[in-house]
């Protein structure tokens, strides 16, 4: 607690938290792809990659919706957006600046397939491990 208010410090709120990561990293890789992506007047194209690439990001801000009230669940979240966040961006930049190919332009389908995949995973596990009302007897 901060002394002289009854608000919780922001560190001390993985949930909120989570949710900031999820919100910077669809900002910063849509900004990446929207960097370098030029679709030529393909409208349907450029829309393909921005919801793909945006697709993990809104599975774990589903998965942050999840986790409502379990500490432990919600730590979860906050490592997968900032892993996801890290290494998306790492591997973004590293592809389009630090070792360009001819090729790199496949990172915008192979980096959001992997954040889908583990948020899916993440969000299984949240389902799973819901809490779930005692059974009648």
């Amino acid at each position: 607690m901060v002394p002289g208010t009854d608000k919780q410090p922001l560190w001390t709120r993985p949930l909120r938290v989570a949710q900031l990561v999820a919100a910077a990293g669809v900002l910063s890789h849509l900004a990446l792809l929207l960097r370098d992506f030029h679709p030529g007047g393909k409208i349907v194209f450029a829309l393909f990659f921005v919801t793909w690439v945006a697709l993990p990001w809104v599975l774990i801000w589903g998965c942050a919706r999840l986790v409502r009230g379990r500490a432990v669940a919600t730590w979860w979240v906050l490592g997968l957006a900032a892993l996801y966040l890290v290494l998306g961006t790492w591997a973004y930049v590293d592809t389009l600046y630090i070792h360009p190919d001819p090729q790199g332009a496949l990172i915008f389908l192979f980096v959001p397939m992997l954040g889908v995949l583990a948020a899916l995973m993440l969000m299984a596990g949240l389902w799973l491990g819901r809490p779930r009302p005692p059974a009648p007897r």
